[in-house]
């Protein structure tokens, strides 16, 4: 038999969206069945966060994350790539960064970044990060002490009235969205940030 599919969408995310709404309906069945479902989703951002700083994941267990996304039509995937324990972004302007971390695993490489992003864009999804500042940011300061502050005091926290600083995290954000350049969003941690002068 015959059967005719249209899938229409705003965007190409919204079709994609449209292809994973027809998979579940294959899975479910053998055949599929006559309908028509009009759907969008409620809010205008929804997704999940994967710490990938403070627990080590393959990019094989982050591409399965993707695909989860994909099959539950999540937009959005976010990684969180720094923390005290480990800084999992390979930094070009800050190389001291790219260093055998507290799980004994290096940064991601870079290209596997980038085809990382590459894979979730092809599937619909947006990868936005997060880069922890100005609490959490003890690698910082321990690798790069000239730009993000001396250790003292609450080592965690970078000295945000520093215009060197603040430069310092501005190059950060720029790798990053440059590696990451599909999504809307980036993620600034700002969490336990106590004692940070203002």
């Amino acid at each position: 038999v015959a059967t005719n599919v249209i899938i229409e969408g705003k965007d190409i995310y919204g079709v994609m969206r449209g292809g994973a709404t027809l998979l579940q309906l294959i899975q479910e069945g053998r055949k599929i069945p006559k309908v028509i479902i009009a759907d969008k989703p409620d809010p205008n951002f929804w997704g999940i966060s994967l710490d990938v700083a403070r627990k080590f994941h393959t990019m094989d267990e982050i591409r399965a994350m993707i695909d989860v996304c994909f099959f539950y039509k999540i937009a959005h995937a976010g990684l969180r790539l720094s923390d005290d324990q480990s800084f999992m972004f390979p930094s070009t302007a800050f190389d001291r960064l790219d260093y055998t971390n507290v799980f004994n695993k290096p940064a991601y490489p870079k290209a596997e970044l980038e085809a990382l992003e590459a894979y979730a864009k092809a599937r619909g999804i947006y990868i936005y990060v997060e880069l922890e500042v100005p609490g959490h940011s003890l690698k910082l300061r321990e690798n790069h002490p000239e730009v993000f502050g001396e250790l003292s005091g609450y080592a965690g926290n970078i000295d945000i009235t520093s215009s060197t600083c603040r430069n310092g995290v501005k190059t950060l954000i720029d790798e990053m969205c440059d590696v990451f350049s599909s999504t809307p969003y980036f993620h600034l941690g700002c969490d336990e940030a106590s004692g940070v002068r203002h």
